[in-house]
């Protein structure tokens, strides 16, 4: 499964032959964090599934812009 998704995720050389991650020392890891502490919004998402119900039965699902008002939406 791993080598299935390595390719789909556009490498060309089987994932067996690739070169063991390094582990990355405490130190580093402090580094990494304070980088990126306050770019947390990089992490989230800007859309959302927004599931569409008729008389209490889903019939399908939109996609929507996060900030989007519930007048836009529909």
């Amino acid at each position: 499964m791993a080598e299935e998704l390595w390719f789909r995720l556009g490498h060309s050389r089987s994932l067996a032959h690739e070169p063991f991650p390094e582990v990355i020392k405490p130190e580093r890891l402090h580094y990494l964090h304070s980088k990126w502490q306050n770019s947390i919004e990089y992490l989230e998402e800007s859309k959302i599934v927004l599931t569409m119900q008729i008389n209490g039965k889903s019939r399908g699902t939109i996609l929507i812009d996060k900030e989007c008002y519930e007048d836009d939406a529909f």
